[in-house]
């Protein structure tokens, strides 16, 4: 029984130690995602917050592209061709 529960364990130890790599890229895929879509909005919403009379609209324009650049780069990896194959 032991001996068994000692053979699981080791087989998942070395999934995780196989998934880590993945795991790894996939977080810094992640943090350069979030990089890219702060900067792009605190850009777009300084320019925007200069040329515009309505605080409120280029506020919320700002946090839409935020989102939207988000929600793509989230999204961008499900639907390339390594992840379907």
């Amino acid at each position: 029984m032991i001996d068994e529960l000692n053979e699981v364990l080791i087989d998942y130890w070395h999934q995780f130690v196989h998934l880590l790599p993945k795991l790894f890229i996939a977080l810094i895929v992640l943090a350069i995602g979030l990089a890219i879509a702060n900067h792009v909005s605190q850009l777009l919403g300084s320019r925007l917050r200069k040329r515009s009379h309505d605080a409120l609209l280029a506020n919320f324009l700002t946090n839409f592209t935020r989102w939207a650049l988000l929600l793509m780069g989230y999204c961008w990896p499900c639907t390339s061709s390594a992840c379907r194959g």
